[in-house]
């Protein structure tokens, strides 16, 4: 029996027990994921093919019902797992994987991310208000399409400043003084992603 051969037995072996603990309502399925994700990416970084490490599998749905995830992706996750499974008792699942900071309530990742989506629906409000005044054949000014913009976001609930939505704005364009083109800007716009790293791990 080759190596591989042996380290696929035992996921199955392992699969079968988490699998059979969520049947027998003694296991959390969260829980049973983590673990199944950790062990399948073991297996997989040691270069066992992905469709056998999934014919492993015990469940029929687990073999057949699938999907392609970049591999980096699933290893942020499951190193995120193991390094809760080997922390200290008082570590929680958000503070290992990166998402909460110590202390009740305390969600900085969260809070980032909120932010960061805020920004960009400000921004993108006072692009879209521009475009469509260009659509009808107006010349609206970048001020007016901020003002406009924020009169709306207000309107929709948004408790937003006006200077909040002009620096979200210019940030978007990658353009903190005003003074980039649009020209400029919609060439920006056609090169996303193609300044990206080609992995992140």
């Amino acid at each position: 029996m080759t190596d591989e051969e042996r380290y696929l037995r035992r996921l199955t072996a392992r699969a079968d027990q988490l699998a059979t603990g969520v049947c027998e309502g003694s296991l959390e399925k969260n829980l049973v994921a983590f673990e199944l994700l950790a062990s399948m990416m073991s297996a997989f970084d040691a270069g066992i093919p992905s469709d056998e490490v999934t014919g492993a599998l015990p469940v029929e749905s687990w073999r057949e019902d699938l999907v392609v995830v970049p591999a980096a992706l699933l290893r942020t996750l499951t190193a995120s797992w193991m390094k809760y499974r080997s922390a200290d008792a008082g570590v929680s699942v958000g503070e290992a994987f990166g998402l909460e900071g110590r202390g009740q309530g305390a969600r900085p990742a969260l809070s980032a991310l909120r932010a960061h989506d805020l920004q960009a629906i400000y921004g993108n409000r006072v692009a879209l208000v521009k475009r469509l005044s260009e659509i009808a054949g107006e010349r609206l000014s970048v001020d007016a399409a901020i003002d406009k913009a924020v009169d709306e976001l207000i309107a929709e609930g948004h408790c937003v400043s006006r200077q909040t939505v002009k620096k979200a704005f210019y940030n978007r364009r990658g353009d903190t003084d005003g003074k980039r083109t649009l020209e400029e800007v919609r060439r920006r716009t056609s090169d996303l992603g193609k300044n990206l790293p080609k992995s992140w791990e």
